[in-house]
C-alpha cells in the first residue's frame, strides 16, 4: 500500500510527459532534478537491481558516517569497540548506554547534513527542498561553462592548430564544493531540518506499524525481495541467504525493537550497531 501511494503521487507529474506531445524531450531534465520521481511500474528489473545496488552503497557510506559518532560515545563511557561489539555481549552493552545515547546522540538535535546521512542509512527517499536549486545552479555555474570551454578547446586544437589538445584542467568548482550554495544557514537550515525530520519520522512510524504487523502475523509469507526491502528500510545489512535474513529479522529486530522502551532514536543507533556487528559476519551467514 505504501508503494502504491508513492507511485500514484509520482505518476501525476510523470503523466504530463506522456500525455503532452513533445514534452518527453524535457524528461531527462526533470529526472536530473528529481531522480526519485519515476513510478516503480515504469522501471525494468535491471534498473531496479541497479538502483538497489546504489541504495545499498549509499547506506553503507551513511553507516560509516554514523558509526564514527557511535564510537565516540563508546569511548566516552569507557568501553572498547571490541568489548562493545562482542557477539555475546553487544545487546547487553547497548542497554547499558541506553540513556547516554538518548542524551548525546539524539537525531532531533542533529544538523541537516547529519539528518541526510540518517535518511540515507534508513533508505528514506527524502526531499530537502534545496537539492533541485543546487542542481540548477550547478548547470549554469559548472556544466555549461565546462562544456563550452571543452568545445572551444577542441575546435581550436583540432580545426585550427590540427593537433591533439593537452589534458583539460578544470577551472570551475561544483556547488558541492561551495559551502554558501549548500544553504546550511538560517532560515534554509531550519526549514531543511524540519522537512527532513518530518520525512524521517514518517518513515520510522511506518516501519513501526510494519514491525507490529510482522510480530502479530509472522513473516513466513514475505518474498525475498520484500524481505530485503524491509531490512534496508531499517538499516540492516542485506544478507544473501533468505533464511538467515528472516532469522535475523525475527530474532535481532522484531523481538527487540517492538519493546515499548525502544523509541525512534534508540532504534536508529541499534540499527547502526547491528550493521557494524554484521559487517564482518555476513560471510559466515551466507
Amino acid at each position: 500500500m505504501r508503494r502504491i501511494r508513492s507511485d500514484l503521487a509520482k505518476f501525476v507529474p510523470y503523466s504530463f510527459f506522456i500525455v503532452v506531445p513533445f514534452t518527453e524531450f524535457l524528461l531527462p531534465v526533470y529526472l536530473y532534478l528529481f531522480p526519485n520521481s519515476i513510478p516503480s511500474f515504469f522501471k525494468f528489473d535491471t534498473a531496479y537491481n541497479k538502483r538497489t545496488h546504489l541504495l545499498e552503497k549509499r547506506q553503507e557510506q551513511a553507516f560509516e558516517y554514523l558509526e564514527d559518532k557511535l564510537m565516540v560515545l563508546m569511548r566516552k563511557v569507557a568501553k572498547s569497540e571490541e568489548e562493545f561489539l562482542d557477539p555475546t555481549m553487544f545487546k547487553k552493552n547497548f542497554y547499558e548506554i541506553y540513556y547516554e545515547i538518548s542524551k548525546n546522540l539524539n537525531y532531533q538535535d542533529m544538523s541537516s547534513d547529519d539528518l541526510i546521512q540518517v535518511a540515507n542509512f534508513l533508505d528514506v527517499q527524502y526531499f530537502t527542498g534545496t537539492e533541485s536549486i543546487n542542481k540548477i545552479v550547478n548547470i549554469f555555474t559548472y556544466y555549461l561553462p565546462t562544456f563550452t570551454m571543452k568545445l572551444c578547446r577542441w575546435l581550436w586544437y583540432r580545426l585550427i592548430r590540427r593537433k591533439e589538445a593537452p589534458p583539460f584542467t578544470d577551472p570551475f568548482l561544483k556547488w558541492k564544493d561551495l559551502d554558501f550554495l549548500k544553504f546550511n544557514y538560517f532560515p534554509f537550515e531550519y526549514l531543511k531540518k524540519k522537512f527532513l525530520m518530518y520525512q524521517i519520522n514518517q518513515h520510522l512510524h511506518q516501519t513501526k506499524l510494519e514491525d507490529e504487523a510482522c510480530l502479530a502475523h509472522g513473516i513466513k509469507d514475505l518474498k525475498i525481495s520484500h524481505m530485503k526491502d524491509f531490512s534496508r528500510a531499517r538499516g540492516i545489512t542485506s544478507i544473501t541467504c533468505y533464511e538467515s535474513l528472516k532469522g535475523l529479522f525475527n530474532r535481532e529486530w522484531l523481538a527487540v525493537t517492538t519493546h515499548p522502551k525502544f523509541d525512534a532514536n534508540t532504534k536508529i543507533w541499534y540499527s547502526v550497531m547491528i550493521y557494524h556487528f554484521l559487517k564482518d559476519k555476513n560471510r559466515e551467514l551466507i
